[in-house]
């Protein structure tokens, strides 16, 4: 028996069954227990970083003892790679996430230190067609947004050795046929599901968004560039709130 194989199996099954259904379930239940008291944004925080790392101290192990490789998981040095998209659109996917980066950097810095751009930015966050039931999920007091934080950090660096790193190689070994392109697509939707909570826009727009770091990571052969990329989008919710501003960063809460 091939025990590598059927780790990998059982990988494939927590892909497509823990985030998509259990994450979906413990989401609805975070929701309805915000307006009854039993739990609270900082425990539903604090879960999910546990969650999100549980699997990937898994992949480590198998690292450690020699299952797999860093390599594997496309934690490496970047190295710019042509061998599977043109050159010009391996630039220009790289030219979109620096840009990317630049504007969240730019909008956080923003908000935090000029008034005038803070109110437009949350005028016209007001007019997003976001639901109640995800909106709630956003930080407002000073310990919810440290938290957050650390969400993001958490989700960065897990969800891109998971869903990239590792699921991009699982594809890979478990499916020896399958072209590249058709691994990305699957990975990018198998992503998109993980975000079932969302409701149906938030898997499209996720599987849009793992598509990006997808191609992304096989253009610079690291899934470090993808990490940081993935923080600073997570950690740019940390804005998603305005309450905190009004209340003066929370009054201390």
């Amino acid at each position: 028996m091939n025990w590598l194989n059927v780790v990998f199996a059982v990988f494939l099954v927590y892909f497509l069954t823990y985030w998509p259904i259990y994450g979906y379930f413990e989401f609805r239940y975070f929701v309805k227990g915000l307006s009854t008291g039993l739990t609270t944004k900082l425990k539903y925080y604090y879960t999910t970083i546990l969650e999100l790392w549980a699997p990937v101290i898994v992949i480590l192990l198998l690292v450690a003892f020699g299952m797999l490789s860093f390599d594997n998981l496309g934690i490496r040095l970047p190295d710019i790679n042509y061998s599977q998209f043109h050159k010009g659109f391996v630039y220009s996917i790289i030219l979109m996430a620096g840009l990317l980066v630049a504007t969240i950097l730019y909008q956080v810095i923003a908000i935090k230190f000029s008034s005038k751009y803070r109110e437009k930015y949350y005028e016209k966050l007001s007019k997003m067609d976001l639901p109640d039931s995800f909106k709630c999920m956003f930080p407002t007091t000073r310990k919810e947004k440290h938290a957050w934080t650390l969400v993001s950090l958490s989700a960065g660096i897990t969800e891109e050795i998971l869903y990239r790193g590792f699921l991009i190689y699982l594809l890979g070994s478990f499916f020896p046929g399958l072209p590249l392109i058709l691994i990305i697509v699957i990975s990018s939707f198998i992503f998109g599901l993980g975000h079932t909570y969302q409701g149906v826009s938030g898997v499209l727009r996720t599987s849009a968004m793992g598509l990006f770091f997808s191609i992304l990571y096989i253009c610079i052969g690291s899934i470090l560039p993808g990490i940081i990329v993935h923080i600073l989008i997570d950690f740019a919710a940390n804005n998603m709130d305005h309450g905190s501003y009004v209340n003066g960063e929370g009054a201390g809460n």
